[in-house]
């Protein structure tokens, strides 16, 4: 009898310990995104069809302290309450390249900075953009606005130091991305390292506001915003490149 007992003290922590990283290590997801088993016990955490207005992100204002973050931005259509540094992204869901719908929230305490990407399919310089990732293609770092340092990014995402994520929110036509569109985006790109993800509805797009594309965000491990741009790249990675120097 005591044999047994001792036997079942022993493996039972052993058993847990185990389940825990065998879910750390095991993803869900076709793309082999990673996955956060805990994600639903994040304290904080709002979920993105759960805002309402005002003074939320996103939400119309006329001054600062019309906004929870304490940043109303002026648009060319109005005025929005802005994220600023250390505003957590809300949580939301979007469908992949491979059909699964990804939470933002499985990046969450992998270690990794974050890219996240708005874009749509009619935009040159996205394509550009994937090109030059994918490809090595040169037409976009012959901009006026490209540097040198910039390849640092694309072997980031090679040695998977970072996550690079790209979000669609519009087809060639201007229309709402459908999984069609962001099919033949990984059809013309086809990165594995990069997720891309359909912002069907534009509930994203609603929320960060893009004016000029592509717009590229950077966040912590914690999802917490540590580069928003509503407009271009170049302060994002020009931010990236300073962390990591």
């Amino acid at each position: 009898m005591k044999k047994i007992l001792i036997l079942l003290i022993i493996t039972i922590p052993a058993m847990i310990l185990y389940a825990e990283n065998h879910n750390k290590k095991i993803s869900p997801y076709k793309g082999n995104w990673p996955y956060y088993s805990k994600k639903d016990s994040i304290k904080g955490v709002i979920e993105l069809n759960q805002i309402k207005c005002p003074r939320a992100l996103g939400c119309e204002c006329d001054l600062d302290r019309d906004c929870e973050s304490g940043n109303c931005l002026k648009l060319p259509k109005g005025q929005y309450c802005k994220p600023v540094e250390g505003t957590r992204i809300p949580r939301f869901r979007l469908q992949d390249q491979f059909g699964d719908l990804v939470d933002i929230y499985d990046f969450y305490g992998s270690g990794k900075y974050i890219l996240i990407e708005l874009s749509a399919a009619w935009c040159g310089v996205c394509h550009e953009l994937a090109s030059w990732i994918t490809y090595n293609d040169t037409v976009i770092t012959e901009k006026r606005f490209w540097k040198d340092e910039y390849k640092q990014i694309k072997d980031m995402i090679i040695n998977d130091e970072i996550y690079f994520i790209h979000i669609q929110f519009q087809d060639e036509y201007r229309d709402n991305a459908t999984q069609q569109t962001i099919e033949e985006w990984y059809s013309t790109y086809p990165d594995d390292k990069i997720p891309v993800l359909g912002d069907f509805n534009r509930a994203v797009h609603t929320l960060l506001k893009p004016t000029g594309l592509p717009v590229v965000i950077l966040l912590n491990d914690k999802l917490e915003i540590v580069q928003y741009s509503n407009r271009g790249f170049n302060h994002t990675f020009d931010k990236l490149i300073e962390i990591y120097n």
